[in-house]
């Protein structure tokens, strides 16, 4: 039974080829098309899965004479984030972020090197849901050092870095932000 329509249809696509190829073109098309808006919708609700709070990150539109068209950039002015939270009530909270290359730092009377580093208001844990391995969120330190897994283990060997030793870690002097 299946050979029958298999033949009937390819006598079909035959018979008529241009009508049959504009058929499985079209219905290709629509495939890819339809492939394309699902990878999209995918990639657009994925940033919103990580953290469970409201949270929008701010972008500037820059447009200069030279330019064809205006382009978004997540760069913002340092007051921008404070200045936003006193003068409208829905701004409950901010956390700027700024990264760096290649920072070196002092820890007791050894020089640190990190290859990268970001520095971020201390309402940035409060923020996002990242999981902690020591120390506590709520903490209003203005200096301290949060660091992943790995990187703690190759500067405390064991893995394991106090709170104390965390706050000793200060930017060197001839580094500059």
């Amino acid at each position: 039974m299946f050979r029958i329509y298999l033949k009937t249809a390819l006598r079909n696509l035959t018979r008529n080829r241009m009508y049959s190829f504009l058929n499985i073109f079209g219905l290709a098309i629509g495939i890819a098309a339809c492939i394309v808006i699902l990878l999209f919708v995918f990639y657009e609700k994925s940033f919103d899965s990580m953290h469970h709070r409201n949270l929008y990150r701010l972008n500037e539109v820059q447009k200069f004479p030279s330019m064809a068209a205006a382009q978004k950039a997540a760069i913002t002015m340092f007051p921008m984030g404070p200045t936003l939270k006193d003068e409208f009530p829905e701004v409950l909270n901010y956390s700027r972020v700024q990264s760096n290359n290649e920072y070196e730092m002092t820890y007791g009377e050894k020089r640190v090197f990190f290859p990268q580093t970001y520095f971020v208001d201390t309402s940035f844990l409060r923020m996002f849901d990242f999981s902690l391995l020591q120390g506590d969120r709520a903490q209003h330190d203005a200096i301290g050092l949060l660091q992943g897994r790995s990187r703690a283990a190759n500067r405390a060997g064991d893995g394991e870095l106090s709170r104390d030793q965390g706050r000793l870690i200060q930017p060197s002097e001839d580094a500059a932000f």
